[in-house]
Order: structure tokens, then C-alpha cells, then sequence
């Protein structure tokens, strides 16, 4: 059984290739001093964003998949974006999934959050994860 380690929001992630371990630049809040104009009271912010996930698992070696789904949501809960992922083994005991998000949605400022959903669709309703985003609006003015 696929097993979730963790998940984070990153502005950047690479491999380092002589150990091949995962560097990261982790993102908890985005600043914005001037939101890009609304669309249907939804702004589209300009940022590019990593969502780097590290899964395990144990006893076995066997090919083995997991399909699921990230949800970007408000603090209501009302969803703003979601995407489907996969997590493959192909054989070892871990794995690294990351998916790369354009132009991310809001609605307004204010506290948002990842949620790592698995299984099919339909059905992806057990959340491994969940992981806060603080979205700011900071004042024009100030410096």
C-alpha cells in the first residue's frame, strides 16, 4: 500500500544529481502588493508553484500506482482548482510526485489550502495531507 510522508508548496524544487535528494524553496505565504484584475471575481495570481509530495511504502517491490487529486480551496472550503496526479512505483520503497501550478486562483485574500486527495474520481475522498497557503494583499502605499 502507498503510503503519504508529506507534501509541500515550493517557488522552486530541483535534484540535486551526484546524492539525488530534493532541494526545495518552500512557499507558507504569497505577497501581493497589486492584485492582476479580477475575472469574474476571481484574480489570477502570477506566481509559479511547485507541489512537491514524497510517498513510501513497505514489504513489496512490485509496480504499483495511486491516482488522486490536489484541491486548492478557501478557508470556507469552497474549491478554487483542481488537478489529478499520480504517484508510480516502478520498484524501491519511495517515491517523489510534483506537479507544477500556473497562474494561481483567488477569490480573495486570506488564508487557503492544499488538499492531497486519493483515489479515483468519484471517489477520492480520503485527504493525506493539508497544507495551509496564506495569501496577502499588503497595502500599495506602504514600503
Amino acid at each position: 500500500m502507498i503510503e503519504h510522508a508529506w507534501t509541500v508548496i515550493c517557488s522552486n524544487s530541483w535534484i540535486d544529481q551526484q546524492t539525488g535528494n530534493m532541494s526545495m524553496q518552500v512557499v507558507d505565504q504569497l505577497n501581493y502588493r497589486q492584485l492582476p484584475p479580477a475575472h469574474q471575481g476571481v484574480y489570477l495570481l502570477p506566481v509559479t508553484l511547485h507541489i512537491v509530495s514524497f510517498w513510501f511504502r513497505r514489504g513489496t517491490s512490485a509496480p504499483e500506482s495511486q491516482k488522486g487529486f490536489l484541491v486548492f480551496q478557501e478557508e470556507t472550503g469552497h474549491v478554487l482548482l483542481r488537478t489529478p496526479f499520480e504517484v508510480a512505483f516502478d520498484r524501491g520503497q519511495k517515491a517523489r510526485s510534483r506537479d507544477i501550478w500556473e497562474d494561481l486562483p483567488m477569490r480573495s485574500p486570506g488564508l487557503h489550502e492544499l488538499l492531497v486527495q486519493l483515489g479515483e474520481e468519484g471517489q477520492a475522498d480520503r485527504v493525506v495531507a493539508r497544507v495551509p497557503l496564506m495569501i496577502r494583499a499588503l497595502d500599495p502605499k506602504a514600503s
